[in-house]
């Protein structure tokens, strides 16, 4: 019987020897959480075209920053290490690290302009071995970047569902080996992507040269491998353990509820009533939520508080808000959002609803603010639109055979632009904001 036990307790450690698991924080060090390998800085440079490999990148620097998310933004800076162009980071995958064929790699990273790059490429992950292209990168692509596989591989890009914008922190997640030996499944903020039957092994690590994120392990004066950007991470983990959909989800989803508010707004409506306006809205998760602030605008831009509800704090829960006499300014239009915050003080914002108040149609833009998508309505046919910097610069412009068109914003920085409308008699503008 002794020998039995001694036999299991034997084969339980080679197998624990063999799962494989490291985090890092960033929190003013580069060292793993529970004591393993710690990263290093990787620097190189001195190649053409100048401004994208001319120089040796510089040592980033651990700071504390807001972090911005497709879920919503934090109330107070999180620690991060902000890294510059043509460095990145080294993971020393050595012997008995673990992190070869099958393996879970997230990464919760931002970078400050996508169009920095040779080719417009950006480099997120390099297997390295010092010869070739392995691995994934990010892509301007004319003007939309998203990730991008293997360099002339397919899928190349990897679809509108991969949109990036600057200075947005994403969870970049990669599982090879979790439906097939060779499969790579690619996962944005919790959501799968697509997958690569990755055959010939460039995804995988050969166990012994160091993983690098960010930069290409070649160094100058390769200039094709320059593929570099400045950006900032926030979390890094590497795990020889292969994780389902609902494992990478639950890794957003924890993330999240560290970072960002924990709270799944399943809808949000508002209908009229005379002067009043009736708001509903529904979650279907709710975790730690402390209250939701109701905002009201009259132009879409500036918002006010007008009434706090406390959270049920239960796992699916619909609200109503009666706004008496929200109709009745002279405004044509009223918008609504709810503010919703985190017993630690985070916080997020709704998509925003309008309603017209029944007075003479104009031109409105909805919704304002706006991460992606506005709607302009009100148009006749032929007025041009055009939409502007604040500084009169002019970016696009489309002419209106409709009443109502819609414009992607996405492709832009946050900020706040202009919508100019022209018709024969007259022009109008209206500012909006990109979040």
């Amino acid at each position: 019987m002794k020998t039995i036990l001694l036999t299991v307790l034997l084969v339980s450690l080679v197998f624990l020897g063999f799962s494989q698991f490291h985090e890092y924080r960033f929190n003013g060090v580069f060292t793993e959480l529970g004591g393993g390998p710690a990263l290093s800085e990787v620097l190189y440079g001195g190649g053409t075209p100048m401004g994208t490999c001319g120089a040796p990148g510089s040592n980033g620097s651990f700071t504390t920053e807001t972090i911005i998310t497709s879920g919503g933004t934090t109330s107070s800076a999180k620690p991060v290490f902000v890294f510059t162009e043509n460095a990145g980071l080294s993971y020393p995958n050595a012997a008995g690290l673990g992190i070869t064929g099958t393996y879970t790699i997230h990464i919760l990273v931002r970078k400050t302009d996508y169009t920095i790059g040779n080719f417009s490429f950006q480099r997120v992950i390099d297997f390295s071995n010092g010869t070739n292209d392995d691995g994934l990168y990010s892509n301007f692509n004319g003007g939309i970047p998203q990730l991008d596989n293997v360099y002339g591989v397919a899928p190349h890009p990897m679809g509108a569902a991969a949109n990036l914008l600057n200075n947005q922190y994403y969870l970049i997640s990669l599982v090879r080996g979790a439906g097939s030996a060779t499969n790579v499944d690619f996962y944005l903020d919790g959501n799968y992507i697509t997958s690569y039957a990755d055959a010939g092994g460039i995804y995988a690590s050969n166990g012994t040269d160091p993983i690098i994120f960010f930069r290409d392990d070649i160094s100058a004066p390769a200039n094709f491998h320059c593929e570099s950007g400045p950006g900032a991470i926030r979390y890094l983990s590497l795990s020889s353990a292969t994780s389902n959909a609902t494992q990478v989800m639950n890794t957003w989803l924890s993330l999240f509820a560290t970072v960002i508010l924990p709270v799944n707004l399943s809808s949000f409506s508002a209908q009229k009533s005379n002067t009043d306006a009736l708001l509903q809205w529904q979650t279907n998760t709710e975790i730690n939520t402390a209250y939701f602030n109701v905002e009201r605008s009259y132009d879409g831009i500036t918002f006010n508080g007008i009434n706090k509800i406390n959270a049920k704090g239960l796992s699916s829960n619909t609200y109503t808000y009666n706004d008496v006499n929200g109709l009745s300014s002279v405004s044509t239009n009223t918008y609504y959002r709810l503010k919703i915050v985190d017993a630690t003080g985070n916080f997020k914002y709704s998509s925003t609803v309008r309603l017209a108040n029944g007075r003479e149609a104009q031109i409105t833009v909805f919704p304002n603010p706006s991460t992606d998508v506005i709607t302009i309505s009100g148009l006749k046919n032929n007025d041009i639109i055009k939409l502007l910097s604040i500084d009169g610069k002019v970016l696009s412009q489309q002419t209106s055979k409709v009443q109502s068109l819609i414009m992607n914003i996405e492709r832009y920085r946050p900020g706040t632009y202009i919508i100019q409308v022209q018709s024969n008699k007259e022009s109008t503008q209206q500012k909006i904001v990109k979040y």
